[in-house]
């Protein structure tokens, strides 16, 4: 299956994460990600830019709407999770840290059974090294992944019901 990208959507992610490396250094992204209550920093092109790869990359599985009824939701084996129910389905506490590791996927979740979805971390590392022109360092990949894969999880934020 071949992955089709929006350059628009791909374009406007790398210049929001190359603006907010250029703005706030590799240091002051490190402490945005690193602390949960700044996550209300992330530049706001960051998140918008997520929502755009959320329709790219997950809205196939999860639905446009986030509730596990993409095009192809019917053909998986274990049906994909209804993603505004996150929050709800946890006590009423969002789940960021798990959301990321299950996000990223280079790290095995306990608990998360088996690996059904795509493992995004290291596809978006691998668009960062690939496309993004100077970006040739691990450091500064990863620091991308990072913002990207935050930004999707601020966006998934944003869709949660009671």
């Amino acid at each position: 299956m071949r992955v089709l990208h929006r350059p628009t959507a791909r374009g406007y992610l790398m210049k929001a994460l190359y603006q907010a490396l250029s703005l706030t250094g590799a240091l002051g992204v490190a402490l945005i990600l690193a602390v949960p209550s700044a996550a209300d920093e992330l530049p706001e092109e960051i998140v918008k830019a997520a929502e755009a790869d959320f329709m790219t990359y997950c809205a196939v599985c999860h639905g446009q709407s986030a509730v596990g009824d993409g095009p192809v939701a019917k053909d998986l084996v274990r049906a994909p999770a209804n993603l505004r129910l996150l929050a709800k389905n946890n006590g009423g506490v969002f789940p960021e840290e798990r959301i990321y590791k299950v996000i990223d996927g280079r790290e095995e979740v306990m608990g998360h059974g088996n690996r059904d979805m795509p493992i995004w971390g290291s596809w978006f590392k691998f668009v960062a090294r690939s496309e993004g022109g100077d970006v040739s360092d691990d450091e500064t990949s990863e620091i991308i992944v990072a913002l990207r894969i935050q930004g999707m999880i601020e966006y998934i934020r944003t869709l949660q019901q009671d």
